[in-house]
């Protein structure tokens, strides 16, 4: 197998050629760590005696298997030059037996084949998500007013963890929450990320007394960082105690009820 292009390797079965070694002795036995090639070549400088290469492998400390035997008997000729290559399986034992003027064997390893795939912008790295039914009631409040919804506001409903692979990617954030007001209130939904007391996204509500609703929103941002991101979503409203999951404070349809948080890792 072969290709003009220095980019591409022999691939099998998730494994490709290692870093050639070389220095091994005739005659000697060998235990091989990993599957690999042994190869080599023979050569006489002179015609006056007879050339070959016998190559032995098998799962015995002295291998006695003949896998490869390279010969040249012609002694009239000078300049005599033969060459081997036989597969060798891990822990297995080798030898090549020479009669020359002069070898060489080698051993390349077959090891992991580290595969390149090309990253597509746009494309999914990782995919996260937390589900939670469980009712929970709060008369913790987030102000209704022009002010960031800040982080020890409210009471926290939802936490996931994110670690980014890359510091460019894209994290696509998306929060769902089920909520509902004892009175008459806006009730708010807010994302924050550890670290940071702003709130990085919110929506909000706005209906009668004990109705409930869902409230839904997307959040993008630059990862920044591959240190791993934690990301909570907090629930409020201006007054009055808040239900998550339920209504007056109780679970309905049987804990059907859900809300989640599903963050998203995308290449750039």
């Amino acid at each position: 197998m072969g290709s003009s292009s220095l980019t591409n390797q022999l691939n099998i079965d998730g494994k490709t050629l290692g870093t050639r070694a070389s220095g091994f002795t005739e005659g000697v036995n060998y235990q091989a760590s990993t599957d690999g090639f042994v190869y080599g070549f023979v050569s006489h400088t002179t015609g006056s005696s007879v050339l070959n290469a016998l190559c032995y492998t098998d799962s015995s400390a002295t291998p006695t298997t003949l896998v490869v035997r390279t010969q040249k008997n012609d002694t009239s000729e000078s300049d005599q030059h033969r060459g081997f290559c036989f597969p060798v399986k891990a822990d297995d034992y080798w030898r090549v037996d020479v009669s020359a003027n002069a070898y060489n064997i080698f051993f390349t390893p077959m090891v992991s084949a580290e595969i390149n795939v090309p990253v597509i912008a746009g494309q999914v790295i990782q995919m996260v998500n937390f589900s939670e039914n469980t009712v929970s009631s709060s008369s913790a409040t987030i102000p209704a007013d022009d002010t960031l919804p800040q982080i020890s506001e409210g009471f926290e409903v939802m936490s996931l963890a994110i670690t980014p692979t890359s510091a460019t990617s894209k994290l696509k954030i998306e929060v769902t929450a089920v909520t509902e007001c004892s009175s008459s209130e806006r009730r708010c939904v807010a994302l924050f990320v550890v670290g940071t007391s702003d709130a990085l996204c919110a929506g909000r509500e706005y209906n009668n007394t004990s109705s409930c609703d869902t409230t839904s929103f997307t959040h993008w941002m630059t990862a920044g960082t591959t240190s791993t991101m934690t990301f909570k979503v907090r629930v409020g409203s201006g007054a009055g105690t808040t239900t998550f999951n339920g209504n007056n404070a109780s679970r309905q349809y049987g804990g059907a009820i859900t809300s989640s948080i599903t963050i998203t890792e995308l290449a750039t």
